[in-house]
């Protein structure tokens, strides 16, 4: 068995795989909600963010030490990458916890999402976009050749930190943090190759899949998500209303406050590349550093 651990903006989640030579099989996950994205002030992670942090990796430790699984690797993202004291917060977790996180950058991040997302399902040429709590990542890749891997501080809990003033963002905010996602993004290449789909990978989009699927009365295996739909879900889940809450509360109530702001990301990034479908992948960085790092495929 192996154990990846993901330390992320919004969550922190640790995946158990069972190997079969060249082959990996989830045999369980666990994620705890540790918002680190909203620990951070002046660049810094603050000593309660850290102790949170330090707190789940501990349960994790005790889980590996209870079930036997002797190799984990843990490594984080956006949440430990763009703060100032990532190296004193590297060390405090080695110390306590026992795990040597690595530290991986905005585009090793976005080449290991490509390799877990196309693992899941083959498509010759697309635009990996991963959404995660602390950063975006957008990656035109064809036939698996990166052409590119660049990584935005788009994240869903960042942007919910930098634009939103209430539960779920109004409709101005909404308009904001679409148009910053539309200047932000770095287009030129993608339109140039005239892309048409997007590879979606990471939680958010994964649980607008999820949204989508309960409000449809959708039971079927289908992983595509329209630009038009994603409209339609903005336009029903983001209009502030109760019953608009307690829609997104029973379908994935730990994403009250970041699925709006992660879907405003979304659409504006769509608009931006002339992309108008998602195809979302259940694999992601976490499969991808598996295939890399561990497998060595």
């Amino acid at each position: 068995m192996i154990g990846i651990i993901d330390i992320g903006s919004n969550t922190v989640r640790m995946n158990v795989y069972k190997i079969y030579k060249d082959e990996f099989k989830l045999l369980f996950s666990v994620k705890e909600m540790a918002g680190l994205a909203a620990q951070i002030e002046s660049g810094l992670l603050l000593e309660a963010g850290l102790q949170n942090l330090i707190r789940i990796l501990t349960i994790f430790k005790q889980t590996v030490d209870i079930v036997g699984i002797k190799d984990v690797y843990p490594f984080a993202t956006a949440s430990l990458r763009l703060i100032d004291n990532s190296k004193s917060v590297l060390d405090r977790i080695k110390d306590e916890t026992g795990f040597d996180v690595q530290l991986l950058s905005g585009e090793e991040e976005g080449k290991l999402g490509v390799i877990g997302a196309t693992s899941d399902f083959s498509v010759p040429k697309a635009v990996l976009v991963d959404i995660g709590g602390g950063s975006c990542e957008v990656v035109p890749f064809e036939n698996e050749l990166v052409l590119a891997a660049d990584s935005y501080p788009l994240g869903s809990l960042s942007m919910y930190k930098q634009f939103v003033s209430g539960l779920i963002p109004t409709k101005d905010e909404q308009k904001e943090i679409k148009k910053y996602s539309k200047q932000l993004i770095d287009s030129e290449l993608i339109k140039t190759n005239k892309y048409i789909s997007v590879v979606g990978v990471g939680g958010t989009i994964r649980a607008l899949l999820k949204l989508k699927k309960y409000m449809d009365n959708d039971y079927s295996d289908s992983n595509q998500l329209t630009l038009k739909q994603l409209k339609l879900m903005l336009e029903k889940c983001g209009n502030g209303s109760r019953e608009a809450q307690d829609t997104i509360l029973k379908v994935v109530p730990d994403r009250i406050h970041t699925l709006i702001p992660g879907l405003c990301v979304l659409i504006g990034i769509l608009q931006n590349i002339n992309c108008v479908e998602v195809l979302v992948s259940k694999y992601g960085v976490r499969e991808g550093y598996l295939i890399r790092h561990v497998l060595n495929i």
